[in-house]
């Protein structure tokens, strides 16, 4: 939860959702824990879920939430489903993406195509990193990683310019340290 103290560190209430833990690991005065499952839709369709409208509900208003999002390969259908108004809540969201692996099966291609094509609309993607905790698998010409975090950032509430850079950044730091990092170009999904 290192993400959530630095986040808390700043005055701001973090909520968290894992039906996975009783508790978050360590624990702060502005966490906001419940043990929930966040999925798709519109409303939670059984006990103890929630989706991305019920974690806002009326909390906040057009970019003034951050979301943080690593839910084990659920964040496909949630991201699918979730609806424009509530995205364009979040100034930042960051998220990591499971699965590329599963980028010969038509149907993942187009669903992440309708994820990354949703994100886009209202966010830009500023920042990438691979995950190194699984091996890379070939996919055409180079390397890539099966788990990929990526950070988008609402167009609207920043200056924001084009960058060439590559990944690894100075800022970057590898999941798993005993496996070494693969440095790759970055992704432009605006298209």
């Amino acid at each position: 939860v290192s993400w959530d103290l630095d986040v808390a560190a700043q005055n701001i209430i973090v909520y968290q959702f894992d039906p996975s833990v009783k508790a978050p690991p360590a624990g702060h005065p502005l966490f906001r824990f419940q043990s929930k499952r966040v999925v798709a839709g519109e409303g939670s369709p059984e006990p103890g879920t929630i989706t991305l409208r019920e974690m806002l509900a009326g909390k906040v208003g057009e970019g003034g939430a951050l979301l943080k999002m690593d839910i084990e390969g659920a964040e496909w259908d949630v991201l699918d489903s979730v609806p424009d108004d509530v995205l364009r809540c979040f100034r930042q969201i960051a998220v990591e993406f499971h699965g590329f692996n599963r980028y010969r099966d038509q149907q993942w291609r187009d669903r992440a195509t309708r994820v990354f094509h949703k994100l886009t609309a209202f966010h830009r993607l500023v920042h990438v990193h691979g995950n190194n905790f699984n091996p890379t698998f070939g996919a055409g010409v180079r390397e890539f990683p099966y788990d990929v975090e990526m950070t988008f950032a609402l167009a609207s509430a920043y200056q924001l310019s084009p960058s060439f850079d590559s990944f690894p950044g100075p800022l970057d730091r590898p999941n798993k340290t005993t496996c070494p990092t693969t440095s790759w170009a970055a992704l432009d999904f605006s298209a």
